[in-house]
């Protein structure tokens, strides 16, 4: 894959990253409001589908979506913190 499109699905994960975090301060001081909650579920359902996305076509980002086997194998690709994009 090019390192356009990893950056760019790296730049989604963290815009819905924080969409979820801001929802999450929300539902902190409205935690009846439904609409919050169902936004936020959609929302989380995204992010996880991203990641999972994110972790086939360029390697994991965090350690439990690793493959581990019989040795650690972390990725062999750049982490995303190391300037990649």
């Amino acid at each position: 894959m090019a390192k356009k499109d990893r950056c760019a699905a790296l730049y989604e994960i963290s815009m819905v990253d924080f969409l979820l975090t801001d929802m999450m301060l929300y539902l902190d001081t409205h935690p009846n409001d439904k609409n919050a909650l169902d936004y936020y579920h959609h929302y989380a359902k995204i992010l996880k589908e991203l990641r999972e996305d994110f972790a086939v076509n360029y390697g994991p980002l965090f350690a439990e979506q690793s493959n581990c086997g019989k040795t650690w194998e972390w990725s062999c690709e750049p982490n995303a913190w190391e300037g990649v994009c």
